[in-house]
This record gives structure tokens, C-alpha cells and sequence, in this order.
């Protein structure tokens, strides 16, 4: 069978202990039916390996057995990857929020800096005033604790709008639907 990746999130500290639980939970979950799919395969793999005339038919999983271990197999993901989408759906608010503060904290730091360039005497004049013992643009940003707040900023800008493993999620459950309903028809079929 061709299985789709189950890639999940890791547990962070923005994400509060009511969430990082659930993905622990989750990640059980994935490691549960990922031990269930590699016995599956290893199961059909020794079938369709062994040699025909030592193979002991009585004790061979009939098609509709292997079919129904397999529809089950497929159940399990679903119902696992339901569960990961809304928690996709929970860090990326965590991520927005966290996104917002650090952003903030971005700004506050660069007026932070500024203030203390006015105390040591730069001007706080436009770059393009001309006057001397003005603030140049790269006086802020190339300050230490200016940057550390933008490269943060910047960071959780990209998690907040990184949407790969949710799409991924949400393409992997489509095809798990469509061979589920794949076989539901074989069964049904007279």
C-alpha cells in the first residue's frame, strides 16, 4: 500500500500545556498507526515474497481480511489526521499571538535604541535632514538587541504563515477518504 507521510508538529513553549499534550498525544497516536501500517506491508510483502509451493494456504489472510486490516489501517489515519488538523489550526493562532508581541517587542526595542542615541547626543532628525550628529538608519537596526528582536519577529512571521504540513495534512486525508471510499464500493460490489 502506498502510505502517505504522517509529519507532525513538535511540542514548543509557545504553544501553553493543554496543546503541547495534545500533540504529545497525537504523536503517540501517528506512532501507534505507523507500527500498524509497517506490519500491514510487512505482512502482504512476506505473502507476495514466498514461494508458492510452501505456502501455507490455511493459514493466509483472505483478500477480504487484508481488505478489511487495510480499511481499518485507513480509519486510524483519518481519524488521526482530523485531530491534526485542528491542532494545526490551534499553534498557527499560538503563532499569530506570539507573532504579535514579538513584533512588538521588535518596535519597542527600536525606539529603546533610539533614546539612547538622544541621550548620548545624536540628533533625532530624518537621515535626509542633513544635520550633523544624526541618527542613520543602521545606528538602530545593527544594535544587538534590535536585531535579536527582528530575527524573532521575523521567525515567527514565517511559522505563523508557513501552512506546508497543514496543506500536506489536508491532501494525505483527502486520498485516505478517496481509498476508504475505494473500498467501501469493492465490498459493496455484488
Amino acid at each position: 500500500m502506498q502510505w502517505r507521510a504522517l509529519q507532525f508538529l513538535d511540542t514548543d513553549l509557545i504553544f501553553g500545556k493543554q496543546l503541547n499534550a495534545e500533540i504529545r498525544a497525537i504523536q503517540e497516536e501517528i506512532e501507534r498507526v505507523d507500527t500498524n501500517r509497517r506490519g500491514l506491508d510487512e505482512a502482504i510483502q512476506k505473502y507476495q515474497s514466498s514461494d508458492v509451493e510452501s505456502l501455507d494456504f490455511d493459514n493466509l489472510i483472505g483478500f477480504p481480511a487484508l481488505k478489511a486490516l487495510i480499511a481499518t489501517t485507513l480509519q486510524d489515519e483519518v481519524k488521526v489526521r482530523r485531530r491534526m488538523a485542528a491542532v494545526y489550526h490551534s499553534a498557527n493562532e499560538a503563532y499569530c499571538k506570539e507573532r504579535e508581541k514579538a513584533h512588538s517587542r521588535h518596535l519597542q526595542a527600536q525606539e529603546e535604541v533610539r533614546a539612547s542615541l538622544v541621550q548620548i547626543g545624536y540628533v533625532d532628525e530624518p537621515p535626509s535632514s542633513g544635520a550633523i550628529g544624526r541618527i542613520m538608519p543602521g545606528y538602530i537596526d545593527a544594535h544587538p538587541k534590535v536585531h535579536a528582536a527582528r530575527l524573532r519577529s521575523n521567525e515567527l512571521n514565517h511559522r505563523a504563515q508557513n501552512h506546508d504540513l497543514p496543506n500536506l495534512n489536508d491532501l494525505a486525508l483527502s486520498h485516505a477518504l478517496q481509498e476508504l471510499a475505494k473500498a467501501r464500493d469493492q465490498t459493496t460490489k455484488l
